[in-house]
């Protein structure tokens, strides 16, 4: 049994840290109040795209809707929000995809945004 644990947390940590080795940033930028940017992802396969919160705890905790909202420019379904971070499955239209976030708040908000 417990030759069984070690193997399969051997094997969730590789998983792990190849899902970490195939992270690639996109930028760091900080969005004002209500701001909305787009970043423009090329790749000729599906991938997925997201963002990490680069507040503090304190911060993150002050947000009272979900604080930075994701989408897919064309794609009804791929909208999501988030107060830390999420990901998103992007599927690229003639190699590309424009992915727009969006500051909910009313404060400026630091992320950090990768495709994987």
């Amino acid at each position: 049994m417990k030759k069984a644990r070690v193997i399969a947390l051997f094997l969730l940590g590789g998983i792990a840290t190849g899902s970490l080795a195939a992270e690639t940033s996109l930028g760091k930028f900080t969005l004002a109040a209500g701001e909305k940017r787009t970043v423009t992802v090329e790749s000729k396969t599906p991938l997925k795209a997201g963002f990490t919160n680069e507040s503090t705890p304190e911060q993150i905790k002050s947000c009272k809707k979900m604080c930075i909202g994701m989408s897919v420019v064309g794609d009804p379904f791929s909208v999501v929000a988030a107060s830390v971070g999420t990901t998103i499955d992007v599927e690229p239209k003639g190699g590309k995809a424009d992915i727009v976030f969006e500051n909910r708040e009313a404060f400026p908000i630091p992320i950090s945004v990768f495709r994987r």
